[in-house]
């Protein structure tokens, strides 16, 4: 396998569905309301997205697997290891009848810098009948993985996810997690609906105090930024997001609606606020290097291996009128 990452797309959406790993819960016709709610999520900044390609395969088997996390609000989340098995369609009825505890963009921004932000492991899957037991090993590595890069950065209060029998719950603990919930009150009451004991759901969670106890662990990963130092405005963060990808000044310029000398006046805002905080992120002047557009590659080369270590640094945060005041260290 030769595995590489990506965020999935709106026009895909229908095809990732099987991967699942609890799709067989969900009626047609919430189904259809299930993908309404991922388009929503990937559209309103309400989560984070992971499709995985196999480029050893062929293009129409490429996708090999599928995750999906959602910022919830803290009522939800702290009442979640009560409710009933299956998550995803508790989640579904309450976004179904316009109580979504699903946050906004702005609401995420605000969470970004106050109390933290839950996160829910919505959905996460591969197509088992494609895979061996070793390369679903490897998937599970590799999501695992994609998880801490594109959650790292945000200031969390707590995570959950339902697992799928038991050597799926055995990864919880490995990850640094705690078993919330086996559903067993739900089961002895409604035996008809037992699921075999490969398919039973497990909740499980983490929060931030007993992530931060378990050292070398995927939750101690993601739950370790420190806070922001810079203040990037929205408008800087996303210059550098798009930066990130490999995008030129052009790029960037038709990416977000602006003309090239906007652009450039953005980066000259971003290089004297990282100046000012953190000088020694910005090495300069390198007598060697005496050629302007030379420097400036260089310097921007620079700047974003920096941010690539920071990734809190480009996390949403609110309008200035709101916002805390910047870090100095921490």
């Amino acid at each position: 396998m030769y595995l590489a990452l990506r965020t999935a797309k709106l026009n895909e959406l229908e095809q990732l569905f099987p991967l699942i790993r609890d799709s067989s819960v969900y009626s047609p016709e919430e189904r259809i309301k299930l993908l309404e709610l991922w388009a929503s999520v990937l559209r309103g900044g309400s989560g984070e997205s992971a499709v995985v390609e196999d480029h050893n395969r062929p293009a129409h088997q490429r996708v090999v697997g599928f995750g999906l996390s959602v910022f919830v609000a803290d009522w939800f989340a702290d009442q979640a290891a009560s409710m009933p098995p299956y998550i995803g369609q508790r989640l579904l009825e309450l976004y179904r009848d316009n109580r979504s505890p699903i946050l906004t963009r702005k609401q995420v921004a605000q969470a970004n810098v106050r109390e933290g932000l839950n996160v829910l492991s919505l959905h996460v899957g591969w197509p088992e009948e494609r895979l061996t037991p070793l390369e679903i090993k490897h998937m599970r590595h590799f999501l695992s993985d994609a998880f801490v890069v594109l959650h790292r950065g945000y200031k969390l209060r707590l995570l959950f996810h339902e697992f799928y029998g038991k050597e799926e719950l055995s990864m919880l603990f490995a990850m640094g997690g705690v078993l919330w919930s086996d559903y067993a009150w739900f089961f002895q009451a409604h035996p008809d609906l037992a699921p075999p004991e490969e398919r039973w759901p497990y909740l499980g969670g983490v929060r931030r105090d007993e992530a931060l106890q378990q050292e070398a662990t995927v939750s101690f990963a993601v739950f370790s930024s420190p806070p922001p130092r810079y203040a990037f405005t929205p408008r800087e963060q996303e210059v550098l997001r798009i930066a990130l990808l490999g995008s030129t000044d052009e790029a960037i310029a038709q990416a977000l609606g602006l003309s090239l000398v906007t652009v450039k006046k953005l980066w000259k805002s971003i290089y004297e606020r990282v100046a000012a905080k953190n000088p020694a992120a910005l090495p300069f002047p390198w007598p060697e290097v005496s050629n302007g557009a030379r420097r400036q590659k260089e310097k921007r080369r620079f700047l974003l291996d920096h941010i690539r270590s920071h990734p809190e640094e480009i996390r949403p945060r609110p309008t200035r009128k709101h916002r805390p005041q910047a870090s100095d260290g921490g």
